[in-house]
Formats: C-alpha cells, structure tokens, sequence
C-alpha cells in the first residue's frame, strides 16, 4: 500500500476490504483511498476517506449492511469522530459526509455521472431536508476531487474508464455558499459544546482545497492550498491558528467566530484572481 499511509490505517482498511469482501462477495468491485492522506497529511482531526463501488445487482439491502458494518469498524478503530453527550454532533457524525470515513456508491452512477444519484448513495447529507441543499453544493468539483485525486488500493481502477466533470464558475461560488453554512453553524455549535470547532475546521479546511482546486483545474489538498492562499493573499494569521488546531485539537472560539468571516475575505481575494 501506499509509502505514505500510517500502519494503523493500513489495518484498518484492511478490515474494511475484509468487511466488505465478506457482505458483498462479488459486488465488492474497488477500494479508493482519496482525501489527505493520500498526499501524506495525517492530522488529530483527519478521517480516512474511502470510496467503495459495487455493482448494480447488488442489492439495497446488502449495500445499507454494508454501511452499518463499516460504521461499527470506524468506531472500533477510532476513525469516526463521536460526541455521545452531544446528540446534534452524534447524529451529524453518522449521517453526512463530514467526519465519516466511508462512501458506498455503484459503479453505474459513476459511469452516468450522475451526481444527484451519487450524493444519495454515499449518503452525502442523509437527513430529512439533505437533498434541499444539494443544488447548492458545488458537487461536479468535488466528485472531481475525489475521482481524479484517489489511489485505487482493492479490486478494478475502474475510475480510469470513467469521463471526469468539469467544474464550472459556479461551483467556486458554490463552495463558498456551503462552506458559510458549515462556518456559521460551527460558530453557534462551539458555545454549546467542545466538538462545535471541529465544523468550523472541515468548513475552512474544504473551502481552501475546493476554492484552490478550482483555480489550478487539478485536485488539491490541505498543505498545497496553505501555500496558494498565502502566495496570492499573503501571511494570515488566521492560517496559523488553522494548522495548530487541526494538529491539536481544541474548542476555540475565536476560531468558530471568525471563521465565516474569513471564508467571505478569501473568496473575493481568490476571485479577483479569475477576473484579471
């Protein structure tokens, strides 16, 4: 595997494989490893970020086995963030895409690109009113990320068949609408409970990569977007404090108040970079 990737998450997706092998025999097709790790960052608050793709003839109920299953391994290995005192946290950590450490998709919604379709079957924001917010989300620059930017570590590379979307002007204005959404809730959780930061850190952490992405039309990731942003905007202090926390977590709210406000600075820097 990957020269890179901790020995401790060696074994655990290994497990997964193994977890996954089992429940869907066959319909098990392929295993991505995307997100931070893949370019060696590994941090206090990092998830493991995997992509796994069935078939089509496997069924609705093997696949939801499947996600409960990989629920109960996330949480025996300590790769799913949890706050059982905290109930809002505890459900936000199990039912979206921000702190858990799987996605189940099928392989045909990937060969159609079919994004609405995707989003429900990785169970992007599996609440009631998650599908409202998915116009809003900039999904063609990140399932782009996510594709382009993965190592393929079980099975097929399928993803290498598979006609990559291409992001539009709006999906960096897009970004920049969820992360605000993200940031100023985060703010408000963060005087209620010690895990409200950590929204307020996946917020500005997924704004940075997905504006600098964006921009340089490849995938990016944490520590290459740190170094665009001070390039074209200059040393913030802000940036520091980001780096500190994600290395050594704590409640900060300063951080969580200040955050939406310097998502908003970023941007219209950011965007004046496309308009010159």
């Amino acid at each position: 595997m990957h020269n890179q990737i901790p020995r401790r998450v060696e074994a655990f997706i290994g497990e997964t494989v193994h977890v996954a092998r089992k429940i869907c025999g066959d319909h098990f097709l392929s295993l991505y490893l995307f997100g931070g790790l893949v370019y060696g960052e590994f941090k206090e608050t990092s998830d493991v970020d995997l992509l796994f793709i069935l078939d089509e003839e496997c069924s609705e109920e093997t696949k939801t086995k499947l996600e409960k299953a990989l629920e109960t391994v996330e949480i025996k290995d300590g790769f799913l963030k949890t706050d059982k005192e905290n109930a809002l946290f505890y459900i936000f950590a199990y039912r979206t895409a921000l702190f858990k450490s799987h996605f189940v998709v099928r392989l045909k919604s990937l060969k159609e690109m079919n994004l609405k379709r995707l989003f429900i079957e990785g169970r992007g924001f599996d609440l009631r009113f998650g599908m409202t917010l998915f116009p809003l989300g900039p999904s063609r620059l990140v399932i782009r990320n996510v594709l382009a930017g993965g190592i393929i570590v079980y099975g097929d590379d399928v993803i290498n068949t598979i006609a990559m979307p291409k992001p539009s002007p709006s999906d960096f204005n897009k970004s920049l609408v969820m992360s605000l959404f993200m940031s100023v809730f985060g703010a408000l959780f963060s005087f209620m409970s010690r895990s409200g930061t950590r929204f307020s850190l996946e917020a500005f952490k997924w704004y940075i990569i997905n504006a600098h992405s964006f921009l340089i039309d490849k995938p990016s990731n944490v520590k290459l977007a740190e170094s665009f942003i001070r390039s074209r905007v200059g040393q913030i202090i802000f940036l520091s404090r980001f780096s500190r926390l994600r290395k050594d977590y704590s409640r900060d709210l300063v951080f969580a108040v200040f955050c939406p406000l310097c998502i908003i600075y970023l941007h219209f820097k950011l965007l004046r970079t496309i308009t010159r």
